[in-house]
């Protein structure tokens, strides 16, 4: 199933956090599971509102290793857009050496990136940039930051700018 295709996505969602998610979300923070804290597990509600309106995709709210199966594509395993790189900690790579991976999906909250802690009830805005093949991600990883490059494309930069 994997394919060395990018595919550019490049569209905004808007997005209730319900109480589901939050729960989860919660449990997980206590956990100490996330080094980032709530933010790190806040950065799930991408993954987890995709498996609600794509219906090619299945959301693993619970599950550790794998965030989305598509029905198209194989397993999706997101990842959050930054300026210096996309990072992919271990964990991830064993994955997609393992071939359980294949393709990064590269988000980023909506309003240049700004996070703000999500709250039950209060909608919250995020952009599906692109599908990554994940075996080119690890091919061009930086070894020393755990990053792979990825620039937005500045042809749709303008579009998700709404």
């Amino acid at each position: 199933m994997q394919s060395n295709t990018f595919i550019e996505i490049y569209e905004t969602f808007k997005g209730t956090p319900d109480s589901t998610f939050i729960k989860n979300r919660d449990k997980k923070v206590e956990s100490g599971k996330y080094k980032a804290g709530i933010r790190g597990a806040d950065c799930e509600f991408p993954e987890y509102h995709q498996g609600q309106v794509d219906d090619k995709q299945t959301n693993h709210l619970t599950s550790i290793a794998i965030d989305n199966t598509h029905t198209d594509l194989g397993v999706l395993d997101y990842k959050q857009f930054a300026k210096a790189g996309v990072k992919m900690e271990s964990f991830t790579q064993e994955q997609i050496e393992k071939n359980n991976i294949n393709y990064i999906v590269v988000w980023r909250w909506s309003d240049n990136n700004r996070y703000k802690t999500l709250v039950e009830g209060e909608s919250i805005s995020y952009e599906v940039l692109e599908y990554v093949p994940a075996k080119w991600a690890l091919a061009n990883l930086d070894k020393t930051t755990n990053r792979f490059p990825f620039k937005i494309n500045s042809v749709h930069a303008e579009e998700l700018m709404v």
